[in-house]
């Protein structure tokens, strides 16, 4: 290999910063995903604060949100994550996870409380019912 001495080098810097720059935007922009409030939050907003810390605090890809609900103090929103991927889908294993935020949007918890096959109802219905039968709340 041969060293460039023309000065045409420089090119390989500029898309370096540029790439640099894209990477710096984009996780800034990940990290405007959780509403910025100056009080109590809404339904919509503990939604999307449960959207944004899912999969941080599961270490495990977010499927959805299934469920947000005004508990004690704050919201509680229900978050459905891909425990492992499979072919065809219908066969994945989801884990499925309360999250409690407080009424400004802080996590005071979270915990897994089912896991289940996606295609599976009946694994779905015997996860509430145990909890049901707990007395816990889903």
């Amino acid at each position: 290999m041969s060293e460039r001495t023309d000065g045409s080098g420089d090119g390989f810097g500029e898309v370096v910063d540029r790439l640099t720059d894209a990477v710096e935007e984009s996780e800034r922009d990940a990290g405007s995903e959780i509403p910025e409030t100056d009080g109590k939050i809404g339904v919509i907003d503990a939604r999307d604060v449960g959207r944004a810390v899912a999969e941080d605090l599961t270490g495990l890809p977010l499927d959805g949100i299934v469920e947000v609900d005004d508990h004690e103090e704050g919201w509680r929103v229900i978050a459905e994550v891909v425990k492992r991927h499979s072919i065809p889908d219908t066969q994945d294993i989801l884990d499925r996870y309360v999250i409690s935020l407080d009424t400004t949007g802080g996590v005071r918890g979270y915990s897994r409380v089912g896991r289940y096959r996606r295609g599976n109802l009946g694994e779905q219905r015997e996860i509430f019912a145990a909890n049901d039968a707990e007395g816990g709340t889903i």
